[in-house]
């Protein structure tokens, strides 16, 4: 299910998520696909993006060497693209960069919240994408942007808003 403009790979390095959600691969590659069609301005370039499905001790140790923070987080992107450099390139796909989400954490804020974990994957999916995009919220403005660009996005997957009577949450 990997759109001609965006191609995903999906690695799974904590077996928890093959057994919590049936088809995983698939839930992140069609999360992956709708933040792409929500962010791409560039029609003609092709991107490449891998989402690492992860857990707790890992996202705790990059989100340490990475960002300061002795603890873990449920996403983290790691974008590497230089949208200055994009129109220059010629090679194609673009490595546009890598999202990571930890088992564990997503969980328990999918019980915590009365989400469905499929759906609160796809967020962090969506979520992920978009940072790699470059969207952001470090600031109150750029937050509300993002948060209703990713809330208009899983709308159109059948997915709730994630941000309803919530702040954002997101670690990276």
């Amino acid at each position: 299910m990997t759109s001609k403009k965006l191609h995903t790979d999906i690695l799974i390095s904590h077996s928890e998520w093959a057994s919590a959600i049936v088809n995983v691969e698939s839930v992140c590659q069609r999360a992956a696909n709708a933040a792409f069609r929500a962010c791409v301005g560039m029609e003609s370039v092709q991107f490449e993006i891998s989402v690492l499905l992860s857990d707790d001790k890992n996202l705790s140790a990059l989100n340490k060497k990475y960002r300061g923070i002795d603890e873990p987080t449920n996403v983290l992107s790691f974008a590497n693209f230089d949208w200055n450099k994009a129109s220059k390139s010629v090679v194609t796909p673009q490595l546009l960069g890598d999202v990571v989400i930890s088992f564990e954490t997503t969980l328990r804020e999918a019980v915590q919240e009365g989400k469905k974990l499929e759906d609160h994957l796809s967020h962090l999916v969506v979520h992920g994408v978009m940072h790699l995009f470059g969207h952001d919220h470090e600031h109150h403005a750029e937050a509300a942007t993002m948060e209703t660009l990713e809330t208009m996005t899983l709308a159109g997957l059948g997915i709730p808003d994630p941000y309803d009577g919530t702040e954002i949450v997101d670690q990276g």
